[in-house]
Parts: structure tokens; C-alpha cells; sequence
């Protein structure tokens, strides 16, 4: 329960951050359905939601513990996040972004990741 309490509370002060950075208006826990609302093809609930003018902009946080893990964690929150921006972004009624912030206490190597057009990445030291 601590361990919970502890990564949400880190994920609310990186998404806080993040929002100070970019501005605009910030949403947290809003779920994203593609597909018929009897059979979703998926839904997907961002770590926050920022309107900025006709963009929108995901926020996803992937904290990285071990750095063996993270070309994987990252090139797999990719692949998810290039997915969900183009199914949703004809419905989104304007821009549709994602920015993708890697969380870790230790240096990663992030080189030989190729970075979709849509898709920011931001690597935080805690």
C-alpha cells in the first residue's frame, strides 16, 4: 500500500510539473473508449489530460526501476501511445499529442529509440 501511495503521489507532482510547464487546462482520470460503447475496442485512462488551445495532449509516466528494463518499458509505451493518438485523433476535434515522461533514479540509455512525430519524450531524474 505504501508503494502505491508513494508512485501515485510521484505521478500527480510529475503531471503537476508538466502542466506548469506546458499550461493550459489539465484533466486527471478521464477514460478515452474507441470503438462501439457495447464492445470498446480499447480504453485507455492517461496519467492527465492537457487542453492547450485546439491540442490535446496526453501525459503518460512510466517510472523506471531497473534500466536493463527500459528500452523495453519505453518502446512498448510508444507503440501504445502511437496507437491510441491514431485511433482517437479523428475524433479528437483538434491536435492530438502525447508526451511520454520516463521517471528513473538512475541514468538510461534512451539512444536507437526512434521517436514517433507526435509523440514527446521527457526523461526526469528523481
Amino acid at each position: 500500500q505504501d508503494n502505491i501511495k508513494y508512485y501515485k503521489n510521484l505521478e500527480n507532482l510529475i503531471v503537476k510539473k508538466v502542466h506548469e510547464e506546458i499550461g493550459g487546462e489539465l484533466k486527471a482520470g478521464v477514460t478515452f473508449v474507441y470503438g462501439t460503447p457495447e464492445k470498446p475496442e480499447f480504453q485507455y485512462i492517461p496519467d492527465g489530460v492537457i487542453r492547450k488551445g485546439d491540442e490535446i495532449i496526453f501525459i503518460e509516466i512510466k517510472h523506471i526501476i531497473d534500466p536493463k528494463l527500459a528500452k523495453h518499458i519505453i518502446e512498448k509505451a510508444l507503440q501504445n501511445l502511437q496507437h491510441v493518438t491514431t485511433k482517437l485523433q479523428p475524433s479528437a476535434g483538434g491536435k492530438l499529442k502525447a508526451k511520454l515522461i520516463i521517471a528513473s533514479r538512475t541514468d538510461l540509455d534512451t539512444s536507437g529509440i526512434s521517436l514517433p512525430d507526435d509523440i514527446d519524450i521527457q526523461v526526469i531524474k528523481l
